[in-house]
């Protein structure tokens, strides 16, 4: 049997207030974009660093949540599916082409990980289990985050604080993340 597997997850800030359209069939459909960072070196030992921007596409049963919680600035985690699209423009019989993620259905997900600076409101959506003692494989086990090297295609090359990393210790502050409400 062969077995086939389309499955993104983004971890990134959220570049403007989402865009929310009511469908036909009276459901929501969110769309925003995420900027996601990466920091390598670069031949001559200089830091360089790039943005790159995704198209995120939400609908039900997330999208209602996410009409009325994410906002411009927020870290937010997105896992859906990568979805190439074509459509014909009818006034200049021009085809557009595009990638988004979409976010719909059960395994699909939508994580606000924190408010903009500045702002208070929050994203605490219930208990959260203690710490794991040293020794016990938490986060505070795992090697320090080394450096990114040279090659920018490696999963060290994100930028620092964008949670990539395996052993990233949890938001200072007290600050818990928080899914949405379906």
């Amino acid at each position: 049997m062969v077995l086939h597997m389309n499955e993104a997850i983004l971890l990134g800030n959220v570049g403007g207030d989402p865009e929310v359209r009511v469908l036909n069939n009276g459901g929501k459909r969110v769309r925003f974009r995420l900027a996601t960072n990466r920091r390598w070196r670069d031949n001559n030992g200089e830091w360089v660093e790039r943005t790159d921007w995704h198209t995120v596409v939400v609908f039900a049963p997330w999208a209602e949540s996410a009409s009325t919680m994410i906002h411009k600035g927020e870290q937010v985690m997105v896992r859906g599916r990568i979805e190439y699209w074509e459509s014909q423009d009818p006034v200049s019989n021009e085809t557009k082409r595009g990638v988004q993620l979409t976010v719909a259905g059960p395994h699909s997900l939508v994580n606000l990980l924190s408010p903009p600076p500045g702002d208070r409101r929050s994203v605490d959506t219930g208990p959260v289990a203690a710490d794991p003692a040293p020794g016990d494989g938490g986060a505070g086990d795992a090697p320090p985050a080394g450096d990114a090297g040279t090659d920018p295609g490696t999963a060290s090359g994100a930028s620092p604080g964008t949670g990539s990393g395996e052993g990233d210790a949890p938001p200072a502050g007290g600050e818990r993340s928080g899914e949405l409400a379906v």
